[in-house]
């Protein structure tokens, strides 16, 4: 009897013993550690589960395998046997498992099973949260010139934003077009954290009418994405540009001719390196082949004189100027070989592309406004007034009045008047 009752109580302490070790042995595991890459993931993108176990526990664990199960279809665990036989953790130590998946599902929060098969039977388990949404970037242009021009170098600014989650690296923003030179061929931006944006500048110099596409490419974790945007390119008339307009248009002949007159920017924006000169069928000749003016600022002008020789009803007058970036603009105003002081010419032809410069040229003076008069002089026109004749009458008659207040003519000239009265104021008593 006392021998039954004996082997009963030796059964029932083993049976608590390996039922406390067995209970003991998942409690002694414990996740430290997990992560998800990228943090936010776009439906398609593959990406990793990180997870650290440490066993702190008195006791080695034997783990019999590790595994990461998928929350949902489209959601496809890519390393499945990766870790179907994993070994004993010593008391203390840690280890770590990754997995690779690739979601390819709706946007939404998802959350995989981390499953670890101990070798006593006992298991741990634990659910990770996996992010997915495809939420692009935002690509604008955020600065555009006034107008595009065949030949013309312009300055767009692009603007790349992230709005996601988590950061995203090497973005890049290469810019693909027919018909037109742009600068530079790729603008690099790197990492781009999340709710953070940068700006691109490149320069376009047109040939033709197009339309530009920049490509922006980056990578979210291992996955690369490319994201576009199109600019159509028009030309249009420069609004805000430099205007030349040519006025008070005189030719003189001799030996050679001479042109002379009035270069006025009704623009908004200055014109920089002005010169002027003449064009074919007439040829430039010293001493004034081609006349530099240099800056003029808008509302501003500067006379100009230029010599020449050859025949024919119009003289081709050839302006040519910079912008602010460099661009070479040329106009030619067709003027009248009749042409006098007040007239006033546009444009016959105007070119935006750029051109060889002029080299020799002798210094140009500048005004500093618009002529009071409107006018020049008095070389032939009817209906001008001769002011230069004028001005010397004026100035004739102040020297010779000044020559006889010095001379005393002036005086002499008022003493003789009041004899004169007097004497005649004393004959009238005897006639009377």
């Amino acid at each position: 009897m006392k021998s039954r009752i004996i082997a009963c109580l030796v059964l029932f302490i083993a049976f608590l013993v390996v039922g406390a070790s067995a209970g003991s042995t998942d409690a002694q595991l414990v996740v430290t550690e997990y992560s998800v890459s990228p943090t936010s993931l776009i439906s398609g993108d593959i990406g990793t589960v990180t997870v650290t176990v440490k066993n702190t526990g008195d006791e080695s664990v034997s783990i019999h395998s590790a595994d990461l199960e998928s929350p949902c279809e489209g959601f496809k665990i890519l390393n499945t046997a990766a870790y179907d036989t994993v070994g004993t953790l010593g008391s203390g130590d840690s280890t770590t498992f990754t997995f690779t998946f690739e979601a390819d599902v709706l946007d939404g929060t998802y959350y995989p099973k981390f499953y670890l098969d101990l070798t006593d039977g006992g298991s741990y388990r634990m659910y990770i949260p996996v992010n997915v949404k495809s939420t692009g970037l935002t690509v604008a242009v955020s600065k555009l010139p006034d107008s595009f021009n065949d030949g013309v170098k312009s300055r767009i600014n692009l603007s790349v934003g992230n709005p996601r989650e988590s950061e995203i690296n090497g973005v890049r923003i290469i810019p693909v077009a027919d018909g037109a030179t742009i600068t530079p061929g790729t603008g690099f931006i790197g990492t781009l954290a999340a709710d953070a944006s940068r700006e691109v500048t490149f320069e376009i110099t047109p040939s033709e009418e197009t339309t530009v596409t920049f490509m922006v490419t980056y990578h979210n974790g291992i996955n690369d994405h490319v994201q576009n945007i199109t600019l159509p390119i028009r030309f249009s008339e420069d609004k805000l540009g430099a205007d030349i307009v040519l006025n008070n248009v005189e030719i003189e002949g001799g030996s050679y001719t001479t042109i002379s007159g009035d270069i006025n920017n009704a623009g908004l924006t200055s014109a920089y390196s002005v010169t002027v000169t003449v064009g074919k069928p007439m040829t430039a000749v010293d001493p004034n082949q081609i006349y530099v003016i240099g800056e003029l600022e808008p509302d501003d002008f500067a006379s100009f004189e230029v010599t020449y020789t050859g025949t024919g009803s119009t003289v081709p007058v050839v302006v040519s100027y910079k912008d602010a970036d460099g661009n070479t603009f040329t106009r030619t105003f067709e003027t009248s070989t009749r042409a006098s002081g007040g007239t006033s010419l546009a444009p016959g032809s105007s070119s935006g592309r750029s051109s060889s410069g002029f080299s020799g040229a002798p210094g140009g003076s500048r005004g500093g406004g618009m002529p009071f008069f409107g006018m020049r002089g008095v070389s032939g026109s009817a209906g001008s007034l001769p002011l230069m004749e004028i001005g010397i009458g004026l100035v004739v008659v102040l020297v010779i009045g000044i020559i006889a207040w010095k001379k005393g003519y002036i005086r002499k000239l008022k003493e003789k008047i009041p004899r004169r009265k007097q004497s005649e104021d004393d004959d009238d008593p005897a006639d009377r």
